[in-house]
């Protein structure tokens, strides 16, 4: 005779139930990605007292094994708009006293198109001409007037 586990049931959704319930989906989505060699996301919640949605975000690897998003593939198509090289993905700098990784463009958000990470985990949207003159690259003076116009600054 098998023995069932006994069942929490949920009678209803507020923050604190619905982050237990995301740290199960993350330990089952994993176990689903690995199987499948993809990667699986579960983004943010919303909940009202008898119902939740998660969004989920599912995207194949390319063959050196990084997440192919829709970060990473704007980052291809516009990275020289924003003075950037196609291979500068995943280049790491030091911005504002940390250290980051750039993990994707957010082309349509002129202010703070770059996505980069910290060694915490936390992403952040950053200034392109901040982020290249981190990188040690010449800036253009039309783009550090921008920047300070951007600030507020000007």
């Amino acid at each position: 005779m098998t023995r069932r586990k006994k069942s929490t049931q949920i009678t209803s959704f507020d923050r604190s139930t619905c982050r237990l319930l995301r740290n199960e989906l993350d330990a089952t989505l994993k176990s689903l990605a690995d199987k499948y060699d993809i990667s699986i996301k579960a983004g943010g919640a919303r909940f009202s007292s008898d119902n939740a949605t998660f969004k989920l975000e599912i995207a194949t690897k390319g063959s050196d094994g990084q997440v192919n998003s829709r970060e990473k593939t704007d980052f291809e198509i516009y990275a020289g708009v924003f003075g950037f090289k196609s291979d500068d993905f995943g280049a790491t700098f030091r911005l504002y006293g940390e250290d980051y990784t750039i993990i994707g463009l957010k082309p349509r958000s002129r202010k703070y198109p770059v996505l980069g990470k910290r060694k915490d985990g936390k992403v952040y949207k950053l200034n392109a001409t901040d982020v290249l003159m981190a990188m040690g690259r010449e800036v253009s003076i039309e783009a550090a007037a921008q920047r300070e116009l951007d600030r507020g600054l000007a």
